[in-house]
């Protein structure tokens, strides 16, 4: 699975910035690894964070909402200003705990907003939908990059639409 995980640049470039204002830097995830899995990552990654909260460890979560809690009493008198790709988990349900709130799309929500979306309407087989799951992942980088769907190069034409034909075919 490490082998899947990449650095969002949008998000490591706002990372960047608070790094260089001087800002804590708070990791708070509901993913399944534990923290020290996250950490290691992160370091090889050159993330650095002053503090993480994994839900799994907590017995609390962004989805629920009980892990800004748990942050909002450890951080009380601090300023907090939370991101994320999840339109609930990261933004709703941080801002009903009084913690600002920054939503970034993620690469499915990105990739809703194009006509590819309706591709999804089928009946996919697993290896379709693999498939659709990788021209959905090139095509969320293409417009967290560009803002638009506009192919730089003809590596990007290729990996989105020939790459997953030719291997479809043979």
């Amino acid at each position: 699975e490490k082998l899947l995980i990449k650095t969002n640049e949008s998000v490591y470039n706002i990372y960047k910035f608070a790094k260089k204002n001087k800002k804590k830097i708070i990791i708070t995830t509901d993913i399944y690894f534990d923290k020290q899995i996250i950490k290691n990552f992160l370091n090889e990654n050159n993330i650095f964070a002053n503090d993480i909260f994994v839900s799994c460890e907590l017995g609390r979560s962004k989805l629920k909402g009980d892990i800004y809690e748990f942050i909002r009493k450890k951080y009380k008198t601090e300023k907090i200003l939370h991101i994320g790709d999840n339109y609930v988990s990261d933004y709703i349900n941080a801002k009903k705990k009084n913690i600002n709130a920054v939503y970034l799309p993620n690469k499915r929500e990105l990739f809703s907003k194009t006509p590819f979306i309706d591709l999804f309407k089928y009946n996919l087989s697993n290896f379709e939908k693999t498939i659709l799951a990788l021209i959905q992942n090139k095509v969320g980088d293409i417009l967290l990059q560009n803002k638009k769907l506009i192919f730089k190069n003809q590596q990007d034409l290729g990996y989105v639409f020939y790459g997953p034909l030719i291997y479809y075919y043979f």
